[in-house]
């Protein structure tokens, strides 16, 4: 695959992509956990 006129091995792009999307998910995971928590500390 060729990238700004530099070709870049698809195997890299999309251990790349995986590597972000792990990240996206964890954050999103520890978004949710703080929310729970504040939700239930509000409620009681």
């Amino acid at each position: 695959m060729i990238v700004f006129g530099i070709e870049i091995p698809l195997t890299e792009i999309v251990f790349a992509l995986a590597i972000i999307n792990v990240i996206i998910l964890i954050e999103a995971i520890v978004v949710v956990i703080l929310l729970m928590r504040n939700l239930n500390k509000s409620k009681k």
